[in-house]
């Protein structure tokens, strides 16, 4: 059974986020899609097992 909770999050995360992170915030688009990526191959992975 499915027992994930979904939850509604913002895809925008402003310039002051990404700095209170220490992320340089003109690497954010990049590492935006690189998340996406790792998180639909765990969603896969997950799938599989």
């Amino acid at each position: 059974p499915d027992v994930g909770v979904a939850e509604h999050t913002r895809l925008e995360i402003s310039a002051e986020e990404w700095l209170s992170l220490g992320i340089n915030p003109d690497r954010a688009e990049d590492l935006a899609a690189a998340l996406t990526e790792v998180a639909e191959q765990a969603k896969q992975m997950a799938g599989a097992v």
